[in-house]
């Protein structure tokens, strides 16, 4: 007869047991003791779906219990597909003759206008720094220094927009 002052331990398996449920088949893997004493044991119970039980037992009586879940699957990127831009057929070029162009005296007035204005664009920066180097040679003649013949322009201030605010900034 067994010595009732002593406590009863689960006894070691081999094997794990296998019982039928209707989430599918669960496995009761072999108890295992945990440290030299041989005190505390350990029992896992494996389910269908992936996810653990662990009973922890302390001379034969269940002191915790621990649930782990299933590991995630991590969710795979769909890729973007590109459409394949098909190839440029070669096409003959079209044979086509424009009508000569007529102009009115008033439109020929307005295109020597334009002309005018983009001439003028075009010098207007060149004449007024050769008048100012003209006028400082002639009132330094006296002078040994000797004076630049061109003058260079001074940077101007560029705009650059803003990504935070969206306003527009004048950078030197």
């Amino acid at each position: 007869m067994p010595d009732p002052t002593k406590v009863r331990k689960y006894k070691k398996r081999t094997k794990d047991i296998k019982v039928e449920n209707t989430g599918g088949t669960t496995r009761v893997k072999p108890i295992k003791n945990v440290g030299d004493d041989g005190r505390v044991q350990v029992q896992q119970i494996k389910y269908a779906d992936g996810s653990s039980h662990f009973n922890r037992y302390e001379d034969g009586k269940m002191v915790d219990q621990n649930y782990m879940p299933k590991k995630m699957r991590k969710k795979k990127i769909k890729k973007i597909r590109k459409k394949r831009m098909p190839s440029p057929k070669k096409v003959p070029m079209p044979t086509y003759t424009a009508p000569a162009v007529t102009l009115d005296e008033e439109d020929l007035k307005e295109v020597a206008k334009r002309e005018r204005a983009a001439e003028y664009k075009k010098t207007k920066g060149k004449r007024t720094r050769k008048r100012i180097v003209n006028n400082v040679k002639d009132t330094v003649k006296t002078t040994g220094r000797k004076i630049k013949a061109k003058l260079t322009p001074k940077p101007r201030r560029r705009k650059v927009k803003n990504l935070i605010t969206g306003k527009t900034n004048r950078v030197r």
